[in-house]
């Protein structure tokens, strides 16, 4: 308490308690005198702000509740069903699979590379994720009502719901990377993220601002967009391969470019 009070006394306001003040239960504040709190008479929830931003005021109110009846933490109570909300336009999407060629270029080279198996079927599952959850929100952004002859992710359960789940598989796909334990791993996969999004990002400012590119732009834009997956692919097998005498990354690009046009 002591530590508490001192941490307290430091501040002028304390604008951030007000959103820790639901956790706080006291059967006893209830019995706190008038002249404690700037406006009505509280019953257990500390909610006035005027009053947070008096430190002694709060001190005394929490020197009187017993420690067992504050709970600062934030509990961990996701289970199943919340990650199946969540991911429910994703898992609605990728349940009408394409030609799946991804996969079967992610095999090629990894053979080649002689990457071990459990390293291939990582970054198999990462970039299945990956580009799944990018066609929905390719979908959304070319007003897209099919994909694949069903109707898109974002007519089935609205726009909002499907740009959150397919942003949190992005990050699903982030976190089956780590399960490389390669750091050069977590660097490409940033990258080339980062590659996908400026050549999206180009593609759609023309779109919509009626700029025809360059030549040059528009390959680069290609190169980005669509080479950046397979780049990603290629760059992650050289990453785990013990084998890699040649950089296959120009060759992935050229086959992205050609995916495109």
């Amino acid at each position: 308490m002591q530590a508490l009070q001192r941490n307290l006394n430091h501040r002028k306001s304390l604008p951030c308690l007000s959103s820790m003040a639901t956790s706080v239960h006291c059967s006893n504040l209830q019995g706190l005198h008038s002249d404690e709190w700037d406006k009505g008479h509280m019953t257990g929830d500390i909610s006035s702000s005027e009053t947070l931003a008096k430190p002694h005021t709060l001190f005394r109110t929490l020197e009187r509740c017993s420690p067992y009846d504050i709970d600062f933490a934030i509990h961990n109570q996701w289970n199943a069903e919340k990650e199946s909300a969540v991911r429910e336009p994703f898992d609605y999407s990728s349940s009408h699979p394409g030609k799946n060629i991804r996969a079967t270029f992610i095999n090629t080279f990894g053979t080649w590379l002689g990457v071990p198996s459990k390293s291939i079927e990582i970054i198999a599952c990462a970039v299945s994720l990956l580009h799944e959850s990018s066609l929905m929100i390719d979908d959304i952004q070319d007003h897209s009502e099919l994909r694949r002859g069903f109707p898109a992710a974002h007519c089935v359960f609205g726009t909002p719901q499907t740009i959150n789940s397919a942003n949190y598989i992005y990050f699903v796909a982030l976190q089956e990377i780590t399960k490389l334990q390669n750091p050069v791993a977590i660097s490409i996969f940033v990258e080339e993220l980062l590659a996908l999004h400026r050549g999206q990002g180009m593609d759609l400012h023309w779109r919509d601002s009626l700029i025809c590119p360059t030549e040059i732009d528009y390959l680069n834009m290609v190169g980005n967009k669509t080479g950046g997956l397979f780049r990603l692919i290629v760059k992650l097998l050289q990453a785990e391969s013990n084998n890699c005498k040649v950089d296959c990354t120009p060759l992935a690009s050229l086959i992205g470019m050609f995916m495109e046009t």
